[in-house]
């Protein structure tokens, strides 16, 4: 009797053991080898997340791989948006079991502002500031979408996104590409000098010292 006892246990661990083991390989399965591949196999619905935090980030990071890719964008504006949902569906699923993961959120906010859904795209900011507002690489991306999407950014957002470009400003990595903004669009310079007056004199410094770098890399100055 305890051997039998024993032996529904093992199989039962097996059993357990072969379904994580296929969740977890989930975001593989059908993939393809290319970006074309993959981009098929999200418009087939054949691209789903596992358990773990690193399969998590491989659909998300193919998801924005075949929206913004330039295969993805030359596809027609229906096959396009049917990737773009099936993305949005399995970023849904890894918002709701995973509430806190700020890259997520992002990746929500991309997708919609693709879409032209502007409450999803606004939701999706906030949520990823909000689970990761130190996260110097995913402010990066933020502020990214959020100077594309300016104009139509809500009132969080648009104070959030000042918080990240502080944060920003403050980096040796996050003050070089602020400053090549500076020099690109003008219609950005006003905002960011308000900002960066708040800063102590050595931040000040550094972000002038930074500009005048980007100004000379261009040929400007």
């Amino acid at each position: 009797m305890k051997n039998l006892i024993l032996f529904i246990w093992a199989g039962l661990l097996l059993v357990i053991a072969s379904f994580a083991t296929y969740y977890e390989l989930r975001p593989f399965i059908g993939a393809g080898s290319d970006r074309n591949a993959r981009y098929q196999a999200y418009a087939e619905s054949r691209r789903s997340s596992g358990l773990s935090t690193f399969s998590k980030d491989v659909i998300l990071r193919d998801c924005l791989s075949v929206v913004t890719s330039i295969h993805g964008r030359m596809q027609s504006e229906a096959h396009r948006k049917k990737v773009m949902h099936n993305c949005q569906n399995e970023v849904k699923n890894i918002t709701r079991y995973t509430p806190t993961h700020s890259f997520a959120w992002f990746t929500q906010a991309l997708i919609a502002s693709e879409l032209s859904e502007v409450g999803k795209m606004n939701e999706g900011l906030n949520n990823s500031r909000l689970t990761g507002p130190n996260e110097q690489w995913i402010a990066e991306v933020r502020v990214e979408l959020s100077e594309k999407n300016y104009s139509k950014l809500n009132p969080i957002n648009v104070a959030g996104n000042d918080q990240d470009l502080l944060m920003l400003v403050k980096s040796r990595r996050g003050v070089k590409t602020i400053a090549r903004r500076y020099i690109q669009k003008p219609e950005f310079r006003a905002r960011i000098a308000t900002l960066v007056e708040e800063l102590t004199e050595e931040n000040q410094l550094q972000f002038v010292n930074n500009v005048r770098r980007a100004a000379r890399n261009m040929g400007l100055i």
